[in-house]
């Protein structure tokens, strides 16, 4: 971890392993937004790499695991896709430079979003 004063030192606790949980948390919802906390919770728990040195010491017992994570949301029923999309996307690129892009996403919303619950854009 890094200390104050622009150095580096070893550390433990839950400080330390809150970084790592909650990204892992951040990478469940963004593979399957469609899931409540309580589920991402029940993935992040049942989805640990369980090592005697860690019995008693963790929760768990174990190492999160990223991988055994997102394979155990397909348990969960997939979010549907709506019926209703958005009617139309543009992007200004207000930075013509090579490899850069900056600008402005405008989307025309669906007529009727009943049954949208996000937009995703893949850029």
């Amino acid at each position: 971890s890094t200390i104050p004063g622009g150095g580096y030192g070893l550390l433990s606790g839950t400080s330390m392993a809150t970084p790592h949980v909650s990204g892992l948390a951040a990478l469940v919802w963004m593979y399957r937004p469609g899931l409540s906390m309580r589920q991402v919770r029940d993935v992040l728990l049942g989805s640990v790499r369980r090592l005697p040195a860690l019995e008693g010491r963790t929760v768990t017992g174990g190492l999160i695991n990223a991988k055994d994570a997102l394979e155990s949301t397909w348990a969960f029923a997939p979010p549907s896709p709506p019926k209703h999309a958005a009617r139309g996307i543009e992007f200004e690129d207000v930075d013509q430079g090579v490899g850069s892009y900056a600008g402005t996403i405008t989307i025309a919303a669906a007529a009727d979003e009943s049954d949208i619950e996000y937009y995703r854009i893949y850029f």
